[in-house]
């Protein structure tokens, strides 16, 4: 991630997403924008990127992979990589009843159904799981709501 992604002023972050999922700017909490600021004060390089190697290099996928899993380890947690914690933010928002086509921006889901799989591991009800898709279905993205509002997200 490129340090040009992080609009500290408005704290928003763009993401950018691999495998076709939808790229969306996202909202940065209080406490991990304070992070963030206070980590970039401590950077004294102009490399632009968010996070670096300990040789001032890009930190690879590879890298992050390693760094999650051994802390995971350290924690004494059975292996634990990237994916898992994204699915871990579905299963999250999932358990406190986020609206399904905030879940489903959030997480960059072209398609709906992906994003009901959450609701079922959450035992949210059928009925509700079905109303949910309907609704999902037949509506249109939150950016494009947004859109057509006239507000820019994103890029």
């Amino acid at each position: 991630m490129r340090k040009d992604a992080i609009n500290l002023e408005t704290s928003r972050v763009w993401v950018q997403r691999q495998k076709g999922s939808l790229s969306v700017e996202q909202p940065i909490q209080g406490d991990v924008l304070r992070a963030i600021k206070r980590y970039l004060a401590t950077r004294t390089d102009s490399l632009p990127w968010l996070f670096v190697s300990e040789r001032g290099t890009q930190l690879t996928r590879q890298a992050v992979n390693y760094l999650i899993a051994c802390i995971s380890n350290d924690a004494g947690l059975p292996r634990v990589n990237p994916h898992m914690l994204r699915h871990s933010c579905g299963y999250y928002l999932a358990d406190k009843a986020t609206d399904l086509r905030i879940m489903q921006d959030y997480l960059g889901h072209r398609d709906p159904r992906h994003t009901v799989i959450y609701t079922r591991a959450a035992g949210i009800s059928g009925q509700r799981e079905k109303s949910a898709r309907e609704d999902l279905e037949s509506s249109r993205s939150t950016r494009d709501v947004f859109m057509a509002q006239g507000v820019e997200i994103g890029r």
